[in-house]
């Protein structure tokens, strides 16, 4: 994979840390917190990016005419048995209902831990 490949889904990867900003504008010492934040991971291989970056980096594939191999692993977790006994906020009834609304989508979201293998070839 090209350097300028591999550091622009780095970038991509990576976000602004706002415990450093908050620290430098309250004039706090920032030499133990990092400006940004990364979230990619590099192997020998392959690179490993959070599942929030896809949606980012399919299309950039698609404009670059880059061919690309998708393998996605699901870990299929322990079904557990659980009852909430307590009293939500009227805004959080309204996210719970939303989340029935796809209970499907989200559960699967929620309970799978997914890995998505993108492989240029």
């Amino acid at each position: 994979m090209p350097k300028a490949l591999l550091n622009r889904l780095i970038r991509i990867a990576a976000f602004q840390s706002p415990d450093f900003y908050k620290a430098q504008a309250m004039r706090l010492p920032v030499y133990d917190k990092p400006r940004i934040i990364g979230c990619a991971r590099d192997y020998s291989h392959h690179i490993g990016l959070p599942k929030g970056c896809y949606d980012e980096i399919i299309p950039m594939f698609k404009d670059l005419g880059i061919k690309y191999t998708e393998q996605i692993e699901l870990n299929e977790g322990q079904v557990i048995d659980i009852q909430f006994y307590g009293t939500l906020k009227p805004e959080q009834q309204l996210a719970v209902d939303s989340l029935i609304k796809n209970l499907s989508v989200y559960c699967q979201q929620l309970l799978h831990l997914e890995r998505r293998w993108l492989q240029p070839g």
